[in-house]
């Protein structure tokens, strides 16, 4: 990938979940040679942003759709070998 990725972490309120998730996701993205610009978010602000790509937990899953954007559901946001899977699993999807 290219372009720097703009990458969103998102919860209900934006502050503790999507910071938590933030955090693991720059540390995968950076463990995976990516450059990314990772933003946390509540869901409502979530909305008025044009992200590449959204991480959120099971109950936002429907974000994806709403922002036309791909979407990475993690089911245990404290699994960061699980986290970086994903991605790593979407940036193949991407290649």
């Amino acid at each position: 990938m290219d372009k720097k990725l703009k990458v969103l972490t998102v919860c209900g309120a934006g502050v503790g979940t999507s910071n938590l998730m933030r955090s693991y996701v720059e540390d995968a993205f950076k463990e995976l040679g990516i450059k990314v610009q990772v933003e946390n978010a509540g869901l409502s602000r979530a909305k008025s942003l044009s992200p590449d790509l959204v991480i959120t937990s099971p109950s936002f899953k429907s974000l994806g759709d709403e922002l036309a954007v791909d979407v990475i559901i993690l089911q245990n946001l404290f699994d960061k070998d699980g986290i970086k899977a994903k991605i790593a699993e979407w940036i193949k999807s991407k290649e």
